[in-house]
């Protein structure tokens, strides 16, 4: 984890690589995934990093799909990015901000 990282009550971190200036505030489960710089995680956001058949997770980048040979993988999120509250992130997906 970096410095300059915030996060605040009832929030559980599980296996995270973190950047810095990264907010997870309050009430989130960020769990096996990566938060790129700045990102920002409103209220009750939460990564969810298993697949509901349980097979391995893949992950789409520059239009291929990639294995990661993992059961357990949440998000990538992008640097800036600001994930809204109460939202699910789902296995597979990368998050980033559209400019």
């Amino acid at each position: 984890m970096e410095r300059t990282v915030s996060f605040g009550n009832s929030t559980e971190l599980k296996n995270v690589i973190i950047f810095n200036n990264v907010q997870v505030p309050h009430y989130n489960y960020v769990g096996d995934s990566v938060l790129g710089y700045k990102s920002h995680f409103g209220a009750g956001a939460i990564t969810a990093n298993i697949k509901s058949d349980k097979k391995l997770v893949t992950v789409k980048f520059n239009g291929k799909v990639l294995e990661t040979n993992l059961r357990k993988f949440g998000a990538i999120v992008g640097d800036n990015s600001e994930v809204g509250c109460n939202s699910v992130l789902t296995p597979r997906n990368n998050y980033r901000k559209k400019y």
